[in-house]
């Protein structure tokens, strides 16, 4: 894991260059930093952020309404976001593919959307 307002000071300082960024299991990635990489990286084609447990639906929505060039948006296994808001998202947002697995379900119900 990178240590705490890591992810935040390196978007302010490369962001606008970033196009892909892989934030997969990262513990201490919290809302702040994910503000900072949908003010700093406009030009993000992919984010994934599995398994980040502390991340809110407000802090994704500031993801989609200014990274306008996402494509794919990993979300599967966080808890914060439900799959109600995956499905409002996946409506609003049809140039980003996103997936959405819970921890709680079962393989059956396991699921992929595509825009």
């Amino acid at each position: 894991d990178p240590p705490s307002g890591f992810i935040k000071t390196l978007v302010q300082q490369i962001g606008h260059s970033l196009i892909k960024l892989f934030l997969t299991a990262c513990r201490r990635v919290n809302n702040e930093d994910i503000i900072a990489v949908s003010e700093h990286c406009l030009q993000l084609r992919q984010l994934d952020l599995l398994g980040s447990s502390i991340i809110i639906e407000a802090t994704i929505e500031c993801i989609l309404k200014r990274c306008l060039y996402l494509e794919f948006l990993d979300l599967s296994f966080c808890d914060k976001i439900s799959n109600e808001t995956i499905s409002i998202w996946i409506c609003q947002y049809k140039n980003c593919f996103k997936r959405s697995y819970s921890p709680r379900m079962s393989d059956d119900n396991i699921h992929t959307e595509f825009a």
